[in-house]
């Protein structure tokens, strides 16, 4: 029982650091460069890195907590990614015509 929580918590730390890595990376490209691609990739680990931070993290922390309101949530930041990935390859895509 032990171990299956010291695995337990050592995911979630994991997990926390991923997502911690994903924001800081997306607020590097979006402070730190310019450009409408570097903007869209900057939003889209953002998004990533909550949609991580959620689903690995906050659900194991508060396993309680409405379905209803955390699905919403994890939705709106996977479609936050999904979009600014799609915006980033659109702007690839109009400059190399």
């Amino acid at each position: 029982m032990r171990v299956l929580q010291a695995l337990r918590l050592f995911a979630v730390s994991l997990a926390a650091v991923w997502a911690s890595a994903l924001i800081t990376i997306g607020f590097a490209a979006l402070f730190q460069t310019q450009g409408s691609f570097a903007t869209l990739i900057g939003i889209a680990f953002i998004a990533a890195g909550e949609f991580v931070l959620m689903r690995m993290v906050a659900d194991q922390i508060c396993p309680k907590a409405s379905r209803q309101y955390t699905s919403l949530l994890k939705l709106s930041a996977a479609l936050t990614f999904l979009m600014a990935t799609a915006g980033a390859v659109g702007v690839i895509a109009l400059q190399s015509f």
